[in-house]
Order: C-alpha cells, then structure tokens, then sequence
C-alpha cells in the first residue's frame, strides 16, 4: 500500500513540474543561472524519488527523466510566455543523472551494511 501511494505521489509531481513547465510564467532569476540550478535540483529529486522505487530499472528511470525533461523543454516552444532552452535540457539531463547516482550509491550503501552486519 506504501509503495502505491508513493507512485501516486510521484506521478503527481510529474504532472505539477509538467504544468508549471508549460503553463505558468517562468520564475524570476534571483541570481545568474539561478533557473538552471531549479532544473538540476528538480530533475535531480525526481529522478532520485523514482529510483529509490524501481532500483531494477535504475537504467531506464534515467533514460525516462531526461526524456521528460527534454520534451517538456521542446513544448515550452508552442507557449506564448516561454522557449525552449538547450541549457535548461542540460540542466534537466545532469539532474536526472546526479538523482539517479545518489539513489544508486544509497544502493551502495545499503548492501554494504547488510552484509557487514
């Protein structure tokens, strides 16, 4: 049942980053590059949040994360208030890439203290 409701949170998330992508103004630069860092940090914890979920597909959560994030970058085309950035994919890819080391070193970790005792 916890594992239920944490997908359920999660494609929630996935669908608020999705509207606010598309939807809502961009966020004000409070410093230089400062959106970029919003991508990193997002992608970042999305892509740890799934694969913490699905360790066996740690592989294909990566390939998934930047793939939204490059589409959603791509549909900030057709808006009115919003363009696509090659930065901001970027930022989206090294994020989702960061998210699913950590999770991955957490692995690490975890195994290594089951078997040391």
């Amino acid at each position: 049942m916890l594992r239920v409701g944490m997908l359920a949170i999660s494609i929630l998330l996935l669908l608020v980053l999705a509207y606010s992508s598309i939807f809502l103004p961009p966020p004000p630069q409070v410093f230089s590059a400062s959106d970029k860092w919003l991508h990193l940090v997002v992608y970042g914890g999305i892509a740890l949040i799934f694969a913490l979920q699905f360790p066996r597909f740690i592989g294909w959560v990566l390939l998934g994360c930047v793939a939204y994030g490059l589409m959603l970058e791509g549909l900030q085309g057709y808006t009115f208030d919003r363009q696509p950035s090659l930065g901001d994919g970027l930022a989206n890819a090294i994020g989702s890439l960061l998210g699913v080391a950590a999770a991955y070193l957490l692995f690490l970790m975890k195994r290594r203290q089951a078997t040391t005792g």
